[in-house]
């Protein structure tokens, strides 16, 4: 329990209290749980990108109860990035080891400490498409998986002019998302390729069951609904008008 007394400390905001869910705070308490029930508690597995927790929630008359999350290791923020080309959003197709399979996402990547979330999704930007954002805008929050993880994700809308498709560099020198240090086990970015979509034919894909990324669901409800989806200029005009009307 030495670790999980430790992040209590270091990161308080994974444990603001809540009616619904009262943490118990007593690490004895704790301790006596976990060696009634034969339960592992605390800070359960850590690595340098996720970690495990096992928190002991208060039940009613006085119970106890284990409630499990996963926690990002950084506390940078997380960014999921919409670049759009003209009229067109670009997505990645991009094989998945959670689910041994690919799919079409939108780019996205851990929180870096140090950096600010725009510079993160501009590097993110750099690192899997090899674009440079001519404009930048944070369009919102996405929580795609709260019943889970506590990620909560930045989106941004980029502005591009190009991009390098799989095998011209995209998706190298770097550590990706998923917890694998690039060139550990060849690709592991594991980028095959990247496609531009017009909004009817990423909503079509959508229909047909093509693009099921959770991350990229949400950003692209997100960019519907934003006013400042509207605004990026000229090149997005197109784009965000045909899904929301702008305010005067």
């Amino acid at each position: 329990m030495e670790r999980y007394a430790e992040l209590v400390i270091e990161r308080p905001e994974l444990f603001r209290e809540t009616s619904q869910f009262p943490l118990v705070s007593d690490m004895r308490k704790i301790a006596h749980f976990a060696e009634r029930e034969r339960r592992k508690m605390g800070v359960v597995y850590e690595s340098d990108y996720n970690m495990m927790v096992v928190d002991a929630i208060e039940g009613g008359k006085g119970g106890i109860y284990a409630y499990e999350r996963v926690v990002p290791a950084s506390k940078g923020e997380p960014v999921v990035v919409i670049p759009v080309i003209g009229d067109k959003v670009v997505l990645l197709e991009q094989c998945r080891h959670a689910l041994r399979g690919a799919q079409l996402a939108f780019p996205r990547g851990f929180g870096e400490e140090g950096i600010s979330a725009s510079d993160n999704a501009e590097k993110e930007l750099k690192e899997e498409l090899g674009a440079v954002s001519k404009s930048t805008t944070c369009i919102g929050k996405v929580a795609p998986d709260s019943g889970l993880t506590s990620c909560v994700a930045s989106v941004f809308l980029c502005e591009i002019e190009g991009y390098k498709r799989s095998g011209e560099g995209a998706g190298e020198g770097k550590q990706n998302d998923d917890g694998v240090e690039q060139g550990e086990q060849g690709d592991s970015e594991g980028i095959l390729n990247a496609t531009e979509m017009s909004l009817e034919e990423f909503e079509g894909c959508v229909a047909k069951g093509d693009i099921t990324d959770g991350y990229t669901l949400a950003a692209y409800t997100l960019l519907r609904c934003s006013k400042e989806g509207a605004c990026i200029g000229e090149a997005f005009a197109g784009v965000a008008s045909s899904g929301c009307s702008q305010s005067e």
